[in-house]
């Protein structure tokens, strides 16, 4: 029932609504980790939230920044990546992205327009 309603929050926009929705699901997901039955239990809550909140989320607003986007847009994804980097560890795509980011800005680590 608890992820029905964590994944009611799928398509919301609001920076302030996924502030708060971070900090509830990393807190979530270091309880799940202590329970007894946790690594079945959290790799379910993980997989769930991964696929059905965050990723569909992070496509939507994208990894880089619109020219004309405002500060809330750009608190957003940063929330978003680094649910991704918790949630999304394993998917093939995130991880891909992530390296192609890292290793630009290392060859040119002035400049910030390789990072999200």
């Amino acid at each position: 029932d608890l992820i029905r309603l964590l994944l009611a929050f799928r398509g919301e926009a609001s920076a302030h609504v996924w502030e708060a929705l971070a900090g509830v699901l990393v807190a979530l997901h270091r309880a799940m980790s202590f329970v007894s039955s946790g690594p079945q239990l959290l790799h379910a809550f993980e997989a769930s939230i991964a696929k059905e909140l965050i990723r569909p989320t992070l496509s939507a607003c994208g990894w880089s920044p619109a020219p004309d986007e405002d500060d809330l847009a750009k608190q957003r994804r940063a929330l978003l990546l680094a649910l991704a980097a918790r949630f999304l560890h394993s998917d093939d795509a995130v991880v891909h992205e992530a390296s192609r980011r890292f290793v630009s800005w290392l060859a040119v680590p002035g400049d910030s327009k390789v990072l999200p």
